[in-house]
């Protein structure tokens, strides 16, 4: 998250554990019950040109992940657990070592 600085303090700490996030992308085009702990949102205005919104609270409207548009780096604001539990998010891990493969042979993303 440091990517983004300065960080917006949340009015209110989240804590919650039924909050609806919206992916932005094509691949992530889908909506997660999740579970959340933070005190911090990232002001999309203030990400780097080579990084993009990649999630956003179906609430409020704020940021709940970002990503780098031609590097496998990324980050979300809420648990994607991939097992134990809910399996639902768990093609953000497939995602990420495709784009880490993808990486290494020299392509983006």
């Amino acid at each position: 998250m440091a990517v983004a600085d300065p960080l917006d303090r949340a009015v209110v700490g989240v804590e919650e554990p039924h909050l609806p996030v919206v992916g932005q992308g094509p691949r992530t085009r889908r909506c997660h019950v999740t579970s959340q702990n933070h005190g911090y949102a990232v002001d999309a205005r203030t990400l780097p040109d080579d990084w993009e919104v990649w999630f956003l609270n179906a609430n409020d409207g704020s940021v709940e992940g970002i990503r780098h548009r031609h590097r496998p780096f990324s980050a979300v604001q809420f648990h994607p657990e991939a097992s134990c539990g809910p399996v639902d998010t768990g093609y953000l891990f497939d995602d990420f070592l495709d784009q880490v493969r993808a990486h290494q042979e020299g392509g983006s993303r």
